[in-house]
């Protein structure tokens, strides 16, 4: 089916987040191949209005706030979500049809707030950012709930036209449940750079700087990237870890810090800007994510990955199903919560600089053709054709 017409061609992006950068990444790629965009999202400041214009990009921005914990919050959070989306959809349909609604999960079965639109003939799209089943279960360790989510998202995706996986292992999930392999394509979740900074650190100031940034909860292995300083701070002295992020782990990594005397060794920055974030990474010598393994994480990236390979740093990473098999060669892998071969690498990093500046250039290279403006070029060809 192709989309189009005369007139300029209407879409939407529905995303329950606030100021998502990938969904800033998507709405400008649908304005670049010819769109007029909206976005539905969250109202992050009280400061933000609830409507706003960026860059020709409409933002609608529901009077909404997450909530985490148990499965009944999410539920309540999600029905109060959908209604909101489902009503805005509606009646935005009514008054001037949409040609294409992209619902970004999750949750996955939000796309059902796109039924008005889509009985009025606009194309459905949905953007399938986790594995939900597996997701679920990594966070719950529940078998019903886990089966539950994994059906949920098979009726989505039944319901969309289209969908997009973020790896190839991802999609792989779906094929193995009966979605119609002609639904899926994969999109990787590389995300445009961070405005580029120059290194400020002198080049002989004996330290030895590794990063992991973003999200600090316990799936996101910070403990072992912690007990891995520690072991290897007394063979480099000027070892320093910077942990900047929020979550709901800070508070406990924070006093474990202490306990063990790593005060002066491992930070806690709390969140960066995005300017700030690109000068600690152009001031590092190694990126590092320890992603814990699971059914998840096997099947998914992480943006903090990209933005080390964007900015020229070298990786640490968990050995994964999914990032090894795209980036065989080019990061230095080590088992999940194996903090004594994390130390080794290390070790072993920081006293071999060219082999950081070729596994960086390695990876670098890579993103030529994987990264953000060929993923976004896969998306937009997948909607209009």
């Amino acid at each position: 089916m192709t989309i189009g017409g005369d007139k300029r061609r209407r879409a939407c992006i529905v995303r329950h987040q606030a100021d998502d950068k990938a969904v800033r990444r998507e709405a400008a790629a649908l304005a670049d191949a010819g769109f007029q965009v909206d976005v539905i999202e969250l109202r992050g400041a009280r400061s933000q209005p609830p409507s706003e214009v960026i860059n020709g990009i409409r933002y609608i921005r529901m009077p909404l706030s997450k909530r985490r914990g148990s499965a009944l919050s999410y539920v309540i959070d999600w029905s109060l979500w959908f209604i909101c989306c489902w009503a805005w959809l509606s009646k935005e349909t009514v008054r001037n049809r949409f040609d294409y609604v992209q619902v970004d999960s999750l949750p996955d079965h939000q796309v059902f707030s796109a039924i008005v639109p889509k009985l009025f003939g606009a194309r459905i799209g949905l953007f399938l950012k986790e594995p939900t089943a597996e997701l679920y279960g990594a966070l719950w360790g529940s078998p019903r709930i886990s089966s539950l989510m994994g059906w949920l998202a098979h009726r989505s995706i039944d319901f969309a036209d289209i969908g997009f996986c973020v790896t190839d292992e991802h999609r792989a999930t779906y094929l193995e449940r009966g979605v119609d392999p002609s639904k899926l394509t994969v999109v990787l979740n590389s995300m445009p750079p961070f405005p580029k900074a120059s290194r400020s650190r002198p080049a002989d100031d004996g330290r030895f700087v590794v990063v992991c940034h973003g999200t600090i909860e316990d799936r996101w292995g910070h403990d072992t990237i912690i007990d891995a300083a520690a072991a290897a701070v007394r063979y480099l002295p000027g070892l320093r870890v910077h942990l900047p992020g929020r979550g709901a782990g800070a508070e406990r990594l924070a006093a474990r810090i202490n306990e063990m005397g790593l005060d002066d060794v491992v930070s806690l920055d709390g969140w960066l800007s995005d300017d700030e974030l690109a000068q600690l990474l152009a001031d590092s010598d190694v990126g590092v994510v320890a992603q814990v393994a699971n059914p998840y994480s096997h099947l998914v990236h992480t943006t903090k990955m990209f933005d080390f390979m964007e900015a020229a740093v070298p990786v640490i990473a968990t050995r994964l199903r999914a990032t090894e098999a795209l980036f065989p060669t080019e990061i230095t892998y080590v088992d999940s919560e194996d903090a004594a071969a994390m130390a080794e690498a290390f070790i072993e990093l920081a006293n071999d600089p060219e082999r950081r500046e070729r596994d960086a250039a390695g990876a670098l290279a890579r993103l030529e053709t994987l990264g953000w403006r060929t993923q976004m070029a896969a998306m937009t060809d997948a909607i209009t054709s």
